[in-house]
């Protein structure tokens, strides 16, 4: 931020005030009456006689000297050497007191006075205090009255050609030129000798060139026609977004113009150039430091604190200002106030300023709620609760369990209590434990089938609210038992047993019919062939094992074989007693009976008979086919047919049978171990014929009878 010369000079001018009240009023009129009149006889051209052209030179020394409060001018940049005059020409005298100004200065800085006014850090020589100090005091008297002399003006001179930025040697105060009209516009070119000389300002009244200082009254020297945009000061005030340029800027060749985004465009006038040259001077958008407004946050508002927990909240909300916003949370009865400061304010320390309102927690007394009705219907551990009241403000009510509670329990909330500072009460229901009269079921109906120990009851009752009901078994029960449940009982107050009874009646079954008997020829030899199993109706056993004779069927437990309860019944094999069949034979000597040996009849004996009993005729191979012969030892033994029942064996003619014919015996071919027809003994010759000769004679007569028998 750009600080003008004028605000600068500011220090300067309370100091002077403060330290030199006393000699202001003695020096005012010194000050007034001698140089200033003194210049008020310089020619009207402005010519200034060469004393008093001197003077300024050697006396622009006291560089603290501030500038008049009215000076329009800018002020020459402060950061230039103050010994940059010597550049100019060496036969000017005024270079070498300039040189000397930063010594004179050094006194200034040990006094109060002195440091208000920056003076430079160079010391000024002990001899030449005295008229530092003078000059202090004179010019603390004409700042003191403050009023402007408008028929002066303040001149800078420069070199004779001077260049542009050049700065000016000397200061020296000039009648107004009559051409110059009030009000007057600075600065403007003046008339003189040198021709390169300014007028910068008027000067105050008592003011005189002695007191002037070059530095800080002339700027760089600027040519005719052209105009240097002055430097402007800058407004920040505390806050942001607020910086702005202080306008009207110093009077000069140009007008200005605020643009939107704070810059400031000088335009020079009629005759008139910016450096460049330019017609327009625009200055840079002023930068905003953005520094913030102390701000002083409200007192701690006030707290109503009624009983209970957390119910505290602030009587009063502070209002919003222009440095800060409150926000009170919640907005009815707030228990947090919240203090913000607002854009380009700031409290100390920075940050928000946060109440919070502090409760006292002093709980409200209340009294313990009544118990609840009690509903106690008939039958054990059913009382319970009801007409529970609701949960309040000052207490919660709990039951358990939710449906038809037996206990309830009152617990205050918080920031509340009961009456002696109880905090929970409990009621628990009291049950008088009466049992509901209940009635069993009848008994149910019995299935009884024939047979012993199977009766059972079906269609059982279910169990239900006031009684239990067990079956056992559970599939074909013969019990039922019936159990009043809990809260109910029984008049007589006993479980209810119902048993089955069976009739024990037997079942009718069909025994096994006899078995089929084997009786083989011969006596006690017959047996039952096969033997029926045994089933679930009755048992059956066979005497012996093999080959029974007897068989005993036993009706099961619950079964009998007829009406009449029959449970046994024995079959008993009876033997026919049929005597097995003899056999007769003929019985040869073994070497002389041979079907391949003809030998003479002569010497063949005769076969003898012999009785064969089955048994014997069995063993040897016989299976019934006339005749048959097996040998025996030495015997040929042949089986010829079986002897007639009463018949005596010893009325049998052997040589019928056995043979009684001479000639060849050729025994008889046997097929499958049968025989052939034994030998009778007959003549060879005639039998065969004679047979054949029978076998036609029946033929004949068959055919004869035929026709008849149709």
């Amino acid at each position: 931020m750009k600080t003008s010369s004028r605000r600068a000079r500011r220090p300067l001018r309370r100091g002077g005030r403060l330290a030199l009240v006393v000699p202001t009023a003695l020096l005012a009129i010194t000050a007034m009456v001698s140089p200033s009149f003194a210049d008020d006889v310089t020619p009207d051209d402005g010519g200034d006689p060469p004393a008093v052209v001197e003077t300024p030179a050697a006396d622009p020394a006291p560089a603290p000297d501030p500038a008049p409060a009215p000076d329009p001018a800018p002020a020459p940049p402060k950061d230039e050497p103050k010994d940059e005059p010597k550049d100019e020409p060496k036969d000017e005298p005024k270079d070498e007191p300039k040189a000397e100004e930063p010594e004179a200065e050094e006194p200034k800085a040990e006094e109060p006075a002195a440091e208000l006014q920056e003076i430079p850090a160079d010391a000024v020589p002990a001899g030449e205090e005295a008229d530092e100090g003078a000059k202090l005091v004179q010019k603390a008297a004409i700042q003191a009255l403050d009023v402007i002399n408008t028929d002066k003006v303040i001149v800078c001179k420069y070199s004779a050609t001077p260049e542009l930025g050049e700065k000016a040697q000397t200061v020296v105060i000039r009648d107004r030129p009559k051409s110059v009209t009030l009000p007057v516009t600075f600065p403007f070119d003046f008339q003189d000798a040198q021709i390169a000389s300014i007028a910068v300002r008027h000067p105050l009244q008592g003011e005189n060139s002695n007191t002037l200082d070059v530095d800080k009254e002339c700027p760089p020297y600027v040519p005719p026609g052209i105009v240097v945009a002055p430097d402007l000061d800058v407004n920040d005030a505390c806050g942001p977004g607020n910086v702005a340029y202080v306008l009207p800027p110093p009077p000069g060749h140009y007008t200005y113009v605020l643009n939107d985004n704070g810059s400031v465009t000088l335009t020079a006038t009629t005759g008139y150039v910016f450096p460049g040259p330019s017609a327009t001077y625009t200055y840079d958008p002023p930068v905003d430091s953005n520094a913030p407004c102390p701000a002083t946050a409200p007192d701690r508002p006030g707290t109503t604190d009624p009983c209970g927990l957390n119910n505290a909240y602030f009587s009063s909300v502070p209002p919003s200002t222009e440095q800060y916003t409150v926000v009170p949370s919640p907005l009815v009865k707030p228990t947090t106030i919240t203090i913000s400061a607002n854009p380009g304010f700031a409290f100390n320390p920075p940050g928000d300023v946060v109440y919070t309102v502090v409760d006292s927690g002093e709980p409200c007394f209340g009294p313990i709620p009544p118990e609840p009705t009690t509903v106690d219907d008939c039958g054990p551990g059913n009382a319970y609760f009801t007409d529970i009241p609701p949960s309040t403000d000052e207490y919660t009510v709990l039951p358990e369990p939710e449906e038809k509670p037996t206990k309830v329990t009152f617990t205050s909330t918080p920031g509340n209590a009961f009456d002696g500072g109880l905090t929970e009460f409990s009621y628990t229901v009291v049950d008088e434990n009466v049992p509901c009269p209940a009635t069993a079921p009848g008994r149910p109906a019995t299935i009884d089938d024939c047979g012993p120990n199977n009766a059972y009851f079906t269609d059982v009752p279910e169990s239900t609210e006031e009684y239990t009901v067990v079956a056992e078994p559970a599939e074909k029960p013969t019990t039922v038992t019936i159990t009043a449940n809990e809260n109910f009982v029984f008049t007589p107050d006993e479980p209810v047993i119902y048993t089955v009874v069976d009739s024990g009646d037997l079942c009718v079954v069909v025994a096994p019919e006899e078995p089929d008997v084997t009786d083989d020829c011969g006596p006690d030899n017959a047996y039952y062939t096969t033997v029926p199993e045994s089933t679930d109706e009755y048992t059956v056993v066979a005497e012996p094992e093999v080959n029974p004779t007897k068989i005993t069927i036993t009706a099961t437990e619950g079964n009998a074989f007829d009406e009449q309860d029959t449970l046994v019944i024995v079959y008993e094999v009876t033997d026919s007693g049929e005597a097995c069949p003899i056999y007769v034979a003929c019985v040869y000597p073994t070497a002389q009976v041979d079907g391949a040996t003809r030998v003479p009849v002569t010497v063949i004996p005769k076969g003898v008979i012999d009785i064969i009993d089955q048994a014997e005729a069995l063993l040897n191979g016989f299976l019934g086919t006339y005749p048959y012969s097996y040998t025996a030892g030495a015997t040929t033994v042949k089986i010829l047919q079986e002897l007639a029942p009463g018949t005596d064996p010893a009325s049998l003619d052997a040589a019928t049978l056995c043979g009684s014919v001479a000639g060849i015996v050729e025994e008889p071919p046997t097929v499958g171990g049968i025989a052939e027809l034994p030998d009778t003994g007959g003549p060879a010759g005639w039998l065969v014929p004679f047979g054949v000769l029978l076998t036609m004679a029946g033929a004949a007569l068959i055919m004869v009878r035929r026709p008849h028998s149709a």
